[in-house]
């Protein structure tokens, strides 16, 4: 079962990829047809994906993992535990102006 709906994890996906490109970065993404949609949502994606970063050691110095809400990131965090570079856990959609206590 997926939690998610597809437009959601598209969107994120593209406009992560836009504000990376307009900030200088290149960035290198499984393929949207890998999983449900390059999502990590279970112990099966996580496996799959976990290899991804595997066969491109050295061409990337970072990763981002960017989840629609906090629910169960677990599956997502194993699978770029082992990459050995930073790892940045990020929500979307990621507000500037909601960040307070209210919210």
């Amino acid at each position: 079962m997926r939690f998610f709906p597809s437009e959601l994890i598209l969107e994120a996906r593209q406009e992560l990829a836009e504000c990376l490109a307009e900030l200088g970065h290149e960035t290198l993404v499984m393929p949207e047809e890998a999983t449900f949609n390059g999502a990590i949502s279970n112990g099966e994606d996580e496996e799959k994906f976990a290899r991804f970063p595997e066969k491109h050691q050295g061409h990337y110095e970072g990763s981002v993992v960017t989840l629609p809400n906090f629910g169960d990131e677990s599956s997502a965090v194993n699978a770029v535990k082992h990459t050995n570079v930073p790892i940045l856990v990020h929500s979307y959609p990621d507000d500037q102006n909601q960040r307070s206590p209210k919210y």
